[in-house]
């Protein structure tokens, strides 16, 4: 089967077509672009921001994100323990929340606004 894409590592934009029976990548103008294409269509990955609850009135939620990406497919999981999770003391901006979640090493949710806690 061949995948039609369009290249978003960097601004040029390049379109993408993946032949699965040849693992072959074309239109790429760099190599970034086949890694991108392969990992897209065999084990796409994404980034991940979202709000987290507080127990403070004055900010009752804060933002967060992971540190790396994780495979598409467990977003959704991802989601329900941050969601879960509720700040209950002052942190900092860059702070871990949680370590190393759904067990991908490295990935954590980390606080991307202080939390003040009054």
């Amino acid at each position: 089967m061949i995948h039609e894409l369009t290249c978003i590592v960097c601004p040029n934009g390049c379109k993408l077509t993946y032949d699965d029976k040849l693992d072959e990548v074309k239109g790429n103008n760099c190599p970034r672009g086949e890694v991108f294409a392969k990992e897209e269509i065999l084990n796409p990955k994404r980034n991940l921001t979202a709000l987290m609850k507080t127990t403070f009135k004055n900010q009752p939620v804060v933002s967060v994100r992971l540190s790396n990406k994780i495979s598409r497919k467990d977003i959704f999981k991802a989601m329900k323990i941050i969601d879960e999770t509720i700040i209950n003391h002052p942190m900092k901006l860059g702070d871990i929340i949680i370590h190393n979640i759904l067990d991908y090493v490295d990935v954590n949710v980390i606080l991307t606004k202080e939390v003040k806690g009054e």
